[in-house]
């Protein structure tokens, strides 16, 4: 379930820093200020560290003070905020250089070749800048040696809430429960915005966004494999790869997650690439109707999944639709909804977290509510403004 679950994580950041990359590249053709685009990342941003905190405010420290509890939500919204600053002022800087060589005296092309090269520096400015970070914090970190165990008061606070996750809650004088620190995470946001700039800047058709994707799944795995297997740099702790007792497997891929390291970002943004790609080819007509043989990959998803089926599948009464459309209501709601479920099934004696049948009852009764309630929420919002907060969830 670990093993599964980890490339979640680092899926939301990826594509919230491409979102934020195409957002305000659509905001900006219909005229949008730099200042009004910064206000509604800002708006969405708080939104969600404030919902993380409404989340969490009844944790608290031994002592009885409140604990301050850093959630994803946390970290997605004060990334999307840094994000959406490193973006605009990087547009800034490269449009003001842009027309300072279209207003030169140089010859048009030289002018196109060094606003080529402009181009193609502000998009390698977050490759750049996404490496450095994620190297930066897997150096920084560090190595538990399995004899003496951190302290909270090691640490000052600002660096545990920006930086280092630590997760004592217990512990005496424990003032953070700090899970998703934004800076160690910054850097698959500006890996997402780098990904989405190549997707703009170089006006990405279908056939080249299955091999863009393709090679970036395939350069991050190849880094991964001999990283991990040499256990050096990149590793923050390179001792959970030969865990005695565990199948070599499930050790080998047993990687650092607080804070993500350099070995653990490349497998999972490696895998994340690679699902864009079965993802693109799964729900693209494009992929279906051009298809152009039955064994080829075009053609076999084709022949598994018909046009026509397209329209069924893309339905509001389809539940993973309806899950996706408002995915940030499913994800505020479904922790209400299980709590309940969990707390009535203790009123009669049934333990909420044995599998059995009562189990898979339960769970299918929740996600059926979920799905009533996310195909309201999504018809809703549908019929909100655009800048409307309604929107965001």
């Amino acid at each position: 379930m670990r093993f599964v679950t980890a490339f979640c994580a680092p899926g939301f950041m990826m594509t919230m820093g491409v979102s934020i990359t195409l957002f305000t590249g659509s905001r900006k053709r219909i005229g949008w200020s730099d200042a009004r685009i910064l206000q509604h990342f800002a708006i969405r941003g708080f939104l969600l560290a404030l919902i993380n905190f409404w989340m969490t405010m009844s944790f608290v420290a031994p002592s009885g003070k409140p604990l301050l509890l850093t959630t994803v939500l946390f970290a997605l919204g004060i990334d999307m905020i840094l994000g959406a600053i490193v973006l605009l002022a990087e547009t800034r800087l490269t449009s003001y250089l842009y027309q300072r060589i279209e207003n030169s005296s140089l010859p048009q092309h030289d002018k196109d070749r060094h606003q080529y090269r402009l181009r193609l520096a502000s998009v390698l400015f977050y490759l750049i800048a996404a490496v450095i970070l994620a190297v930066v914090i897997t150096a920084v970190t560090p190595v538990y040696d399995g004899a003496t165990p951190p302290k909270e008061s090691d640490f000052s606070f600002w660096y545990l809430l920006w930086v280092l996750p630590y997760t004592d809650m217990m512990g005496d004088g424990a003032r953070i429960g700090s899970v998703y620190p934004p800076l160690a995470w910054l850097s698959v946001v500006l890996w997402g915005i780098f990904v989405g700039k190549v997707m703009t800047e170089f006006k990405l058709g279908f056939n080249d966004n299955i091999k863009f994707h393709t090679v970036l799944s395939v350069v991050l795995l190849a880094i991964f494999f001999p990283l991990r297997a040499l256990g050096g740099f990149g590793n923050i702790n390179p001792g959970l790869a030969h865990q005695p007792g565990e199948l070599p497997w499930v050790a080998f891929f047993n990687l650092i997650k607080y804070p993500p390291d350099v070995a653990y970002l490349t497998w999972n943004l490696g895998a994340n690439h690679l699902f864009l790609v079965l993802f693109l080819l799964a729900t693209s007509t494009e992929a279906a109707a051009n298809a152009p043989g039955p064994w080829s990959l075009r053609g076999l998803v084709s022949r598994v999944v018909p046009l026509d089926a397209w329209e069924t599948i893309k339905s509001p009464n389809n539940p993973v639709m309806s899950y996706g459309v408002s995915s940030f209501f499913f994800y505020i709601g479904h922790f209400q909804v299980f709590f309940f479920a969990a707390w009535w099934m203790k009123i009669f004696g049934i333990e909420p977290f044995a599998p059995g049948l009562e189990y898979w009852v339960a769970w299918v009764a929740g996600m059926w509510l979920m799905f009533l309630g996310c195909r309201w929420y999504g018809q809703f919002k549908a019929s909100q403004p655009a800048d409307s907060i309604f929107r965001f969830f």
